[in-house]
């Protein structure tokens, strides 16, 4: 654990991302990558930023079990969670040939392939929609321990039923 001034979501980043990849898609990507053992990203050259918008959605207990990388060629030797490989053809052909690896296309219509059907992407989803991203990094701040994977949904839930106070109040 490393101590710092940095928050928890970097509200300016997950903002850009959320205007240039859109919050479906991010919210998709979330649910594909607790859904699958090993995720692609491909057919944007914003294959980096579409991953520093997902790991930034995690809480910071869960971003651990979510190795990645944004720079290095795919190889099936390296053991990383969440590749991004931009917009290369041969890298995404390369990896289509690998089992047990979920290809996921920027390009495509993520929301139908990967509906945010679990309450912690539901909540990422509504959270984007409406640019609350500060409940978000204020809900991180808040917890006690650290979620286990299993608890996202619990909590995603809980998300979602505070947005909907915030919205009845006003």
């Amino acid at each position: 654990s490393l101590l710092g001034r940095a928050p928890a979501v970097d509200a300016a980043m997950l903002s850009r991302a959320t205007r240039e990849i859109g919050a479906a898609p991010i919210a998709a990507l979330i649910q594909a990558a607790l859904d699958t053992k090993t995720m692609a990203i491909a057919g944007k050259a914003a294959g980096e930023q579409a991953v520093a918008a997902l790991v930034s959605c995690l809480p910071p207990g869960c971003r651990t079990k979510f190795s990645f990388s944004t720079g290095l060629r795919f190889s099936p030797r390296r053991p990383f969670r969440i590749v991004a490989l931009g917009t290369d053809m041969a890298e995404q052909r390369r990896a289509r040939r690998v089992s047990e690896l979920t290809l996921v296309d920027l390009s495509a219509d993520l929301a139908s392939e990967f509906p945010p059907t679990g309450g912690w992407p539901r909540a990422i989803l509504r959270i984007l929609e409406t640019g609350r991203t500060s409940l978000l990094n204020r809900h991180f701040l808040q917890e006690r321990s650290d979620p286990a994977m299993g608890d996202l949904n619990a909590l995603g839930l809980e998300l979602l039923a505070e947005l909907d106070g915030l919205a009845e109040g006003h």
